[in-house]
């Protein structure tokens, strides 16, 4: 079976490394389970927290597409 949650946070990881973003939260899923979730960084606001699933982000024009 395919590792997702290594893939997932290693791709998290990369993104945050290479600057692209300071904090992130993803997530692979099929109907109806969650494969895998992973975060990392820290939340802007408030207080500088590491993300978790509970972080909010502003999604602006992103949601757009969604």
């Amino acid at each position: 079976m395919y590792d997702f949650q290594s893939y997932l946070e290693s791709q998290l990881q990369k993104g945050r490394e290479s600057g692209c973003y300071g904090c992130a939260a993803g997530a692979i899923g099929a109907r109806n389970q969650v494969l895998a979730q992973a975060f990392t960084g820290q939340a802007p606001e408030p207080g500088d927290a590491p993300v978790t699933a509970h972080t909010r982000f502003d999604m602006a024009s992103l949601s757009k597409v969604l």
